[in-house]
């Protein structure tokens, strides 16, 4: 009997135990469920930084038609490798000279409407592209014109880039950043809140803009002129940046 009535006694003091240390957690449970969320400010910010180019691509080819794919590839073969000879005596060398395209296809005869027959080839066009990257800038025109006294026909443009970005995007990053904290201590101010930490950082995107000198049509303008003029202008790098802030009363 004695037995039963401690076994029962330990029992009870096991159960109260429990409760007691259970105590501390569900008020915290509660505290939690009525602790109001915290207040943010989200304000983003973009900047653009311009740098100058120092690294150029060159496009350029040979086009040739003929009455035999053969003719027609040793047509194009003949100009392209005397443009190249030419090319390279700027001091350019080998590995900054890349084939990008090498093709050969048939032209047909036009058809009448209603024309059953077969289509009637009558010609072969070859073509032949390489992309030549100079890092001194002043030799762009050069390339160009070395290419038409060869006979090179196809020129397909040049553009700009930057053989590092790394120094840029960052600057660009900064600018943004700034402009976003700039924005956010502005927006406190009218608000009458006061910034207290920020939450989070996104950082949206860093793009170097890279646009095309020339096109095309633009050079076969130039090659009447007595040197092809080339500008290289400069490059726009953007950046995007969002900043959360959390926010008190003053």
């Amino acid at each position: 009997m004695m037995n039963k009535v401690k076994t029962g006694r330990w029992f009870l003091m096991l159960g109260i135990l429990s409760m007691v240390a259970a105590l501390p957690s569900i008020a915290k449970a509660d505290k939690s469920e009525n602790a109001k969320p915290e207040r943010t400010l989200t304000v983003n910010g973009q900047a653009e930084v311009m740098a100058t180019p120092d690294r150029a691509r060159i496009n350029l080819g040979a086009e040739a038609q003929e009455n035999e794919a053969s003719e027609a590839t040793a047509s194009v073969n003949s100009i392209m490798n005397r443009a190249l000879a030419k090319i390279k005596k700027l001091g350019i060398k080998d590995d900054a000279i890349q084939t990008t395209q090498i093709n050969l296809y048939p032209v047909y005869a036009n058809r009448k409407p209603g024309d059953t027959n077969p289509p009637l080839v009558i010609a072969y066009r070859a073509t032949n592209t390489v992309q030549v990257t100079v890092d001194d800038l002043s030799l762009i025109g050069k390339v160009f014109d070395a290419a038409n006294e060869a006979g090179a026909n196809k020129q397909n443009g040049v553009s700009f880039e930057l053989k590092d970005d790394t120094v840029a995007k960052a600057q660009a990053l900064r600018k943004a950043a700034a402009e976003a904290r700039t924005k956010a201590q502005a927006l406190a101010g009218a608000l009458d809140v006061r910034l207290v930490e920020i939450s989070s950082v996104n950082e949206g995107g860093v793009n170097v803009v890279y646009p095309r000198a020339y096109n095309g049509a633009m050079m076969m303008r130039a090659e009447a002129s007595d040197s092809t003029p080339v500008q290289s202008g400069q490059l726009t790098i953007q950046a995007n940046v969002s900043l959360v802030y959390i926010i008190a009363p003053r």
